[in-house]
Order: structure tokens, then C-alpha cells, then sequence
């Protein structure tokens, strides 16, 4: 994904109300300025959320996507990122996560190993499996040393079995309006 001023300015993205089947999604930087992206109400069908940065010392790529629906029947992986250097953040608010494929993974599959240049904030969302098995073990990630933290927060997961969580990682409330 591009935009007009990226290499001048941090830039915000808003798409509402799309559709994307068998696709990726990329807020990847390279050599550019901060870019948010917003994805509301919308349905992404068999499609990756990726993002990344190469070469942009100081500035991150954030994606975030509230009140969409997504669904994985071919997927293993959900989540992707792709970087040199921090930073990074994935956030999902208020979505629905339908998994059909017995074979689905991991929620993210980090390209390249890059210590804490990653964050996954789930907040309020709906995981469901739905595939040939009665019960997926589900993982998180194919690496924890990119992850930063791991933010799951008044989620629900139905026929997922999930794995121990990392405490270095893993926060299971949403430190924006909690403290614990």
C-alpha cells in the first residue's frame, strides 16, 4: 500500500465498508513515514492483514480493523509482518473470526526474525472454528521474538483449544482502559 505524501508525511488511511477476497492486505513502510490504516465494516474473505517496516527508523505501520468480518477456509495464518526494525501493531475491535481450515496454524507468521517489533491487540472479538475437527489447536505465532506484546481482551474463542500464554508477552486485558 502506498500513499501520495508518504515519504513527506505520517499518513492515515480509512476504508470502509469493502470487500476482499483472496487477498493481502500490506501496510508495509519502506523508507517512509508512519501509516495508519483503518478498515471498517468490511469483509475479508481468505485474506491476509500484513504489515511492516524496512529501513523506516523510528516510524511503525498500524492496521487496525473494527467491526469486519473475517473469514479463513484456505488460510494457515491470518496475520502476517515483514521487518528490519521496529515498529508494528495489528488491532482488531469488535470482529468476527470464522476459521474452517483443519490445517490453520497460527494467527501470525512473522516473515523475518527481528526482536519486540510487533504488537497484536485483540479486543472484544469472536473466534470461532468451524472446520473438520471438532477442536483446533490454535497458536499464536510461528516466533515470539518479534512479538512485543500479545493484547487479548474480552475476546471469546469457541471449539479453539489455545496455547499456554508467554507472560512476557501476553496481556490478557486492554491497558487502555484497564489497569491491573
Amino acid at each position: 500500500m502506498q500513499t501520495r505524501n508518504d515519504k513527506t508525511f505520517s499518513e492515515k488511511v480509512i476504508m470502509d465498508n469493502c470487500e476482499y477476497t483472496n487477498s493481502i492486505i500490506n501496510n508495509h513502510i519502506f523508507t517512509t513515514k508512519d501509516r495508519e490504516v483503518t478498515i471498517l465494516n468490511s469483509k475479508l474473505l481468505d485474506t491476509v492483514v500484513k504489515v511492516g517496516n524496512i529501513n523506516s527508523q523510528g516510524f511503525s505501520s498500524t492496521t487496525i480493523l473494527n467491526k469486519c468480518e473475517i473469514v479463513a477456509i484456505t488460510l494457515t495464518y491470518i496475520f502476517a509482518t515483514d521487518f528490519n526494525q521496529p515498529s508494528g501493531v495489528i488491532k482488531l475491535n469488535e470482529c468476527n473470526i470464522e476459521i474452517s481450515n483443519p490445517k490453520f496454524n497460527f494467527l501470525i507468521f512473522h516473515e523475518k526474525i527481528v526482536n519486540q517489533v510487533f504488537t497484536l491487540i485483540l479486543n472484544d472479538s469472536n473466534f470461532n472454528y468451524k472446520g473438520t475437527n471438532p477442536i483446533l489447536k490454535l497458536a499464536y505465532y510461528n516466533n515470539s521474538k518479534p512479538m512485543v506484546k500479545l493484547i487479548s481482551s474480552e475476546n471469546t474463542f469457541n471449539n479453539l483449544t489455545l496455547p499456554i500464554p508467554d507472560t512476557a508477552i501476553f496481556v490478557g486485558f486492554n491497558p487502555e482502559i484497564e489497569f491491573k
